[in-house]
């Protein structure tokens, strides 16, 4: 699974705010509970996302969490 099929983002929906395919979860609510410490709270509460899409998100984005959204 690439980025492409993981992500969908339109400046018209959403706020411009990237998203999860087939969903409206912002990649940065994955963000926000990994700063967190609480991921599988991610999946129990966002159970659209799949574990892989969310691996494919962090494996994109730099280790540096001043880059993540």
């Amino acid at each position: 699974m690439t980025m492409d099929q993981t992500v969908w983002q339109c400046a018209d929906r959403m706020s411009g705010l990237v998203c999860f395919m087939g969903t409206r979860i912002p990649i940065s609510t994955l963000f926000d509970h990994v700063r967190a410490n609480e991921l599988s709270d991610f999946f129990v509460n966002f159970p659209d996302v799949s574990q892989e899409m969310a691996e494919v998100v962090l494996e994109s984005t730099p280790q540096n969490s001043s880059h993540w959204p």
